[in-house]
């Protein structure tokens, strides 16, 4: 009876928390993020607060990012807020200036900087992932970092055409840093083999072109040696 009710206990154990699955999505000037927040328990999702501020004044976010469409209410600057059954998610898009503001970074890092340099954009952030104290439910979270330019150097678990992921655990919290280098304006190897592939495919339809043409100039030759061979033995004959 004791083995059993151990047992219980393990498997309620196991089956509550909170996992995280943190997206970033950068495309040349924009850093879209979205974090799904899944649980067992829905009633954690709940009692989540559903208006996750940007702590930023919304004049200086528009003076420094200089994007006209960027110019709403300072009372929209919250992220999106969207809860279904066992699943919640923030998203919200920030501007290559504004993603320092990011809630949900500076949430889980004491020091996370994503910044430019020369020709290249720099994402580093502290060892410890505190997010785990803050919310204690919390026990596993997935980052991934997608990115169409050409990533020179990072530290990811995985890493799948251009998506770059992070597995991070409660028990590995002390030590997981993220740290990744871009090089802007450079496609990554995946778009430069695709890129590739088309120009191969493009040289061999010219170089099919390039075939039709040679067989039907051949044809014209041997139909104008025919006939022109044709139109002299007439000749001759009447010349006889």
């Amino acid at each position: 009876m004791k083995k059993r009710i151990i047992m219980l206990i393990a498997v309620i154990f196991l089956t509550t928390g909170c996992t995280c699955e943190y997206n970033l999505t950068i495309d040349n000037n924009t850093y879209k993020e979205e974090i799904v927040l899944t649980s067992s328990d829905s009633e954690e999702l709940t009692n989540f607060n559903n208006e996750w501020q940007i702590p930023i004044d919304k004049e200086i976010y528009q003076n420094i990012s200089g994007d006209p469409s960027t110019e709403t209410n300072i009372e929209e600057d919250i992220y999106n807020y969207n809860l279904s059954g066992n699943k919640l998610k923030f998203d919200y898009e920030f501007t290559k200036n504004g993603i320092s503001n990011s809630t949900a970074i500076s949430a889980c890092y004491n020091t996370a900087t994503i910044q430019s340099y020369d020709d290249s954009i720099i994402i580093s952030t502290s060892d410890k992932v505190k997010c785990f104290d803050t919310y204690p439910p919390l026990t596993e979270i997935k980052i991934n970092i997608s990115t169409d330019q050409k990533v020179t150097t990072h530290n990811a678990d995985s890493v799948n055409e251009n998506t770059y992921t992070w597995y991070i655990t409660k028990e590995q919290a002390e030590n997981r840093p993220i740290n990744m280098i871009i090089k802007k304006n450079e496609a990554s190897s995946s778009s430069s083999v695709a890129e590739s592939t088309t120009n191969n495919q493009n040289n061999k339809q010219k170089d099919y072109t390039l075939y039709i043409f040679c067989l039907i100039l051949l044809i014209v030759l041997l139909l104008g040696y025919f006939i022109v061979t044709r139109i002299k033995k007439d000749k001759d004959d009447m010349d006889d």
